[in-house]
């Protein structure tokens, strides 16, 4: 559509729909950021398990926050939350399988997003110069 012939009073409603999108798209965008930062940090603590750390006093991870002191006992098999309140045990190599699949899938999922919102960004910056050139020539018509 051609928001050039479109009135001022329908331009200032593309323009709160716009932004309404945009701040939608912003804070998805930081959603999924900060699920794939998680799943990395769940990667990476995967590669603290090894047999010089069983039997040893360590803090454990419960959630980013929360860290129990316990002692490693099986190194052979982790608990992975799949979701929902799920959990399932898994080997350490299907576990960072898992988490590597899942911190791609969100690769994939950010970059399309981060598209969207360019491309959302774009058009709002040419809803605001058609605006801006609307109000100009109002006021140069005034004079």
């Amino acid at each position: 559509m051609d928001v050039s012939t479109l009135p001022l009073f329908q331009l200032q409603s593309v323009k709160q729909s716009l932004e309404d999108e945009i701040k939608l798209l912003s804070g998805s965008f930081g959603t999924l950021k900060t699920a794939q930062a998680k799943f990395n940090t769940s990667f990476d603590s995967l590669s603290t398990i090894n047999k010089e750390n069983t039997k040893k006093q360590s803090l454990i991870p419960l959630t980013g926050s929360l860290y129990v002191k316990g002692k490693l006992d099986n190194i052979e098999t982790v608990i992975v939350d799949i979701g929902t309140g799920y959990y399932v045990e898994k080997s350490i190599k299907d576990a960072k399988e898992f988490y590597k699949g899942k911190v791609e899938y969100l690769s994939k999922n950010i970059e399309q997003l981060q598209e969207t919102l360019i491309g959302k960004q774009k058009q709002y910056q040419i809803l605001m110069d058609v605006m801006q050139q609307k109000v100009e020539q109002m006021q140069n018509e005034k004079k």
